[in-house]
C-alpha cells in the first residue's frame, strides 16, 4: 500500500483510514446510557464532587447548569471508553445564561476536549444505565 501512496493522495489515504477505523470499531458494543457520572473540581478550594446528570434532563450545580445530550459506553476486549455530548451553561449575576461548553468529553482522554473555566474543571468518569 505504501508504494501506491503517491497515486492515492491524501484524500484516498484519509478515506482508507476512516474505513479501517469503522471496520475495527464496528464489533465494539456501544450502549446509550441513561446518565453520566461527572467529577467536578473546584479550583478555588481544591475540592471534588461527583454529580450524575440524567440524559436530556437539566441539572444545576451551583451556578452551572448541565445538559447531557448523549452518553455512550463503548467497550472492547482491551479498553472501555465513555463519551458524553455535554452542554454547560453558567448563570451570571445579572440573570443571563452563558454557554461555557458544548462538545464531546471522553473518559479515557479528558484533555482532548475540556471546559475552560476559571473556577471549575469537569471530567467524565462513566456512563451509567
Amino acid at each position: 500500500m505504501l508504494s501506491n501512496m503517491p497515486r492515492m493522495g491524501f484524500c484516498g489515504l484519509l478515506i482508507s483510514a476512516i474505513i479501517a477505523l469503522g471496520i475495527s470499531t464496528a464489533a465494539n458494543a456501544r450502549i446509550d446510557a441513561a446518565q453520566a457520572k461527572l467529577q467536578i473540581l473546584n479550583k478555588i478550594d481544591a475540592k471534588t464532587e461527583e454529580i450524575e446528570p440524567i440524559v436530556n434532563k437539566p441539572m444545576n450545580y451551583h451556578e452551572l447548569e448541565f445538559h447531557v445530550k448523549r452518553c455512550i459506553s463503548s467497550s472492547d476486549d482491551e479498553k472501555e471508553e465513555n463519551m458524553v455530548l455535554l452542554e454547560i451553561w453558567e448563570k451570571t449575576l445579572d440573570k443571563r445564561r452563558d454557554k461555557v461548553f458544548y462538545g464531546w468529553m471522553f473518559s479515557s482522554s479528558p484533555a482532548i476536549s475540556s471546559m475552560e473555566h476559571p473556577i471549575y474543571d469537569v471530567i467524565l468518569l462513566d456512563c451509567e444505565s
